[in-house]
């Protein structure tokens, strides 16, 4: 106990519960953080009893992982670096104080899976040529850049130094077999195949530290270490190790690097082991069309973090690696891609798409600029990936300047094709207003727990609270301002997605946790993006606004964004949906509406009534016609509670709370609130106010606060603009094909028509094509005659834009032209008519 002791003390106030500082001999052994990369490098702590100082040394099991030797840096803490996991996943581990003999067990240490931006590290920064590179040359001198601060080295002495190596990595077969037999996990394990020195006995130094190291000459001097043939993926270590007798590290960082090598062998052995892309990259959803429709189509695709817009690049990103991998040929009249999106879902082979587009906006379809279809979704497989989809494309297209392999690559990766994005958004913000999937606006100020989207196992209108759920979410509404009835506003979200259970509240000392299971989760406080993959969602934390985004397999999107209302100190949440239009249809029931296409029938009670549109029903009766009904079953919550805290409590507050529905705004701040919202001092009609108008104007009603109001402005607007981008551009005959062979001197006709669903008349725009050819704007109707000069076997490509007249909607459809010889039979009519032409000359001759 502290009581009646002096001194300062620590306590931990940001999770659930406070917790003390220091040590104690009765406290059980515990470690932060409690999960850390499947590469390893991890600096784990471990606290709670007090630790003999006489001891420097200890060992730690992580699980099946191995013991690695660690260290006690002072009574109150220890540390030891995780290992190199073999496959994702959860570990028991457990500490050593005697040498060996004895283990105690300090909890669960989770080894997450590696995602796509996993190739992108600021711990160690790898530059060749001036340029930080993710994929380096076996024969380059790089230059290896790292920092520690000074409270880092801190009660480090001159015997420590640092060390660099390369750690080879490789599948290791006979341990994926061992564990397929025990868990079901589609991706391969990993193991370190080799470990070459890169550099040794640097000493230490605090701020930013380069090596210069000659990998062309430690290959020649590990010759026989190095049996590299092609191109390989591994990790650069840097480690500061204690003494030059104990191979102990006090930390480490870690990279993941691609060094390439050129070598025919490897992409020919990739390419005759490929079996057709037919067999295993059906049921994945097409590109959409426009790279605005591919930003806002988070239930189905997601930003590739390694090829965005300069102005969308995560500052994380080097402009250097940036769409590296998608760099079109110009001699093949191939575009650079300057954005890439990858699905969601992966097919039932694990499968994934990916789509890339142009300066221009517009989806790529071939060459090495556009998205391929991958094996192996990186979300699923990521070494998979890495070895059959990435390492082949390095060593087929990257590593060598033969245009054939690379196109053979191409050929077994093929690109994906474009059509209309399906999909929606909807959403609920301030206090609270709700959008519903199929467009409908209105307020309901409920105290309670609701269902928010709910997707059943099976179609139907009806909701059966008692059935399961592929997908089940609620929301929280309690008054903003305690023993008022102004308005209310989101405290907390829950689902239930598959087996897991997620609960994010508004505690009362308005700190954001985040449940799983009814385990809180921690997340990096030093990373401004941490992401957390389950096997059927995803949880990403991004900083510095603490917005959380939950990311299904079933085609679920959600953001949840905290908002502070300072003039009532307290902190609410934004809750944004949006959902793939695979689940259009009979699939949605809750407070965002049935995602239908249809309106009309979005307020529909839990019983499954239609009790009117926003046009009938005043807000009153929208409250309790339809709003009331949604509310859940205690037993069905989802939701974690503090103490005193309950269910049945919401469930109480649903059934007599009563809103104020008619609330005015003090006189005194109503310029103050028009200007916040963008109306004008004349306009006094409010049901001539835009939908975000009226909510940013109400919310300063209710609140007082104008940072609130501007805030659900900005968030309508921004649901306006998203259902906007989801308009459908122009369709291209879908019998149209993506090449077509041509012989010289043929006379080539191909109709690009197109259809709108906003506009008959369509405007058509040649962008690409030979010279002499012809595009009717009106019909496109394309004509070309091929050339006898023409070279066979060259590749022409005929692009054409296709622009609707009510929206100026825009897509493009590319047909590539391979270019035959002449047909016999053009060819002897050419020699009938220069004979006859001869015969003629001479025969007029005098």
């Amino acid at each position: 106990s502290n009581v009646n002791v002096p001194g300062l003390f620590a306590f931990r106030i940001d999770t659930a519960n406070i917790e003390a500082g220091g040590c104690n001999e009765h406290e059980s052994l515990n470690h932060l953080p409690i999960r850390g990369s499947q590469i390893g490098g991890t600096s784990v702590y471990f606290q709670g009893p007090c630790f003999n100082s006489n001891t420097t040394e200890i060992q730690c099991r992580f699980g099946e992982f191995g013991v690695v030797d660690g260290l006690i840096l002072s009574e109150f803490r220890a540390i030891c670096i995780s290992p190199l996991a073999a496959h994702p996943g959860n570990v028991e581990l457990t500490v050593s104080f005697d040498g060996g003999n004895t283990f105690l067990s300090s909890g669960v240490y989770t080894y997450m899976p590696m995602t796509d931006d996993a190739m992108i590290n600021e711990q160690i920064l790898v530059r060749q040529d001036g340029d930080i590179k993710t994929v380096i040359d076996w024969d380059a001198k790089i230059e290896v850049e790292w920092m520690f601060s000074e409270a880092s080295l801190a009660n480090l002495s001159s015997e420590n130094f640092i060390v660099i190596e390369y750690e080879i990595l490789t599948p290791n077969d006979e341990s994926t077999r061992r564990k397929e037999q025990r868990v079901l996990n589609s991706d391969v394990d990993i193991q370190i195949n080799a470990v070459i020195p890169l550099a040794s006995n640097i000493p230490l130094q605090s701020g930013r530290q380069t090596i210069q190291i000659n990998l062309a000459e430690i290959s020649r001097r590990q010759f026989r270490m190095i049996s590299v043939t092609g191109p390989t993926i591994g990790i650069i270590r840097l480690g500061i190790f204690i003494n030059r007798s104990h191979r102990i590290a006090r930390q480490m960082k870690s990279a993941l690097i691609l060094i390439q090598k050129t070598s025919e062998y490897i992409c020919d052995t990739w390419k005759n082991n490929q079996p057709a892309p037919s067999t295993w990259n059906q049921n994945l959803l097409p590109c959409p069309n426009r790279l605005d429709q591919a930003r806002v189509a988070r239930a189905q695709y997601v930003p590739d973090p390694m090829c965005q817009p300069e102005a969308n690049r995560p500052f994380y990103i080097p402009s250097s690696v940036n769409c590296w991998f998608h760099q079109g040929r110009p001699h093949f009249q191939e575009e650079n891609a300057v954005a890439c999106f990858r699905s969601v879902r992966f097919n039932e082979h694990n499968a994934g798409g990916q789509c890339c587009y142009s300066e221009a906006g517009h989806l790529i379809r071939r060459g090495s600029g556009a998205g391929n279809d991958d094996r192996y979704h990186s979300d699923k497989a990521f070494w998979k990936h890495q070895f059959h989809d990435v390492l082949p494309y390095i060593a087929c297209c990257k590593s060598l300047s033969d245009p054939e392999r690379c196109n053979l690559y191409f050929h077994y990766r093929p690109s994906r094709p474009g059509s209309d994005t399906m999909g929606q958004f909807g959403g609920t913000w301030g206090d609270p207003h709700f959008l519903t999937l199929d467009g409908t606006a209105y307020t309901f100020n409920g105290y309670g727990e609701y269902i928010y989207l709910a997707i059943p196992e099976q179609q139907s209108t009806v909701f059966d609270s008692s059935s399961s759920f592929r997908f089940e979410s609620q929301i929280r509404t309690t008054p903003i301002e305690s023993g008022t009835t102004n308005a209310t506003a989101i405290k907390a979200f829950a689902a239930k997605i598959g087996l897991q259970k997620i609960s994010i509240t508004v505690s009362r000392r308005n700190q954001l946790l985040v449940h799983l299971n009814g385990d809180e989760l921690a997340f990096d406080n030093d990373l401004n993006t941490t992401t957390l993959q389950l096997e059927e969602f995803s949880i990403t934390k991004t900083r510095p606004n603490n917005q959380l985004t939950i990311l299904c397999q079933l085609g679920v999107h959600i953001q949840i964004t905290p908002i502070f209302i300072t003039t009532k100190s307290v902190m609410v949440l934004n809750v944004g949906a949006a959902i793939s239009g695979e689940l259009k249809g009979n699939w949605t029931f809750g407070l965002i509406g049935s995602y239908d296409g249809n309106p009309s029938n979005d307020l529909r009670d839990s019983s499954g009534n239609i009790v009117g549109t926003t046009d009938t029903l005043s807000t009153e009766q929208i409250h309790q016609l339809f709003g009331m009904t949604w509310a859940i079953d205690p037993v069905r919550s989802h939701f974690y509670y503090e103490s005193s805290d309950n269910a049945s409590f919401y469930s109480f507050q649903n059934k007599i709370y009563r809103p104020t529905f008619n609330v005015s705004i003090n006189s005194s701040n109503d310029s103050n609130a028009r200007d916040a919202c963008g109306i004008l001092s004349n306009a006094t009609d409010s049901s001539l106010w835009s939908f975000a108008q009226r909510t940013c104007y109400y919310d300063i009603a209710v609140t007082g606060d104008i940072a609130f109001g501007r805030s659900s402005r900005q968030t309508a607007e921004q649901q306006i603009e998203q259902r906007e981008a989801m308009r459908n551009s122009p369709k291209f005959n879908s019998n149209l094909s993506l090449t077509q062979s041509v012989r010289v001197g043929e006379q080539v006709q191909i109709s690009f028509q197109a259809t709108s669903e906003f506009s008959l008349t369509i405007h058509y725009k040649l962008l690409h094509a030979p010279d002499g050819s012809s595009l009717d704007g009106l019909t496109g109707e394309f004509n070309w005659k091929v050339p006898d000069e023409t070279e066979s076997s060259k590749k022409i490509p005929v692009e054409v834009s296709a622009q609707d007249a009510t929206y100026n909607l825009t897509s493009t459809y590319e047909v590539l032209l391979e270019i035959q010889p002449k047909s016999n039979a053009l060819a002897l009519a050419a020699s009938i008519i220069l004979l006859t032409l001869t015969f003629t000359s001479s025969f007029v001759l005098p």
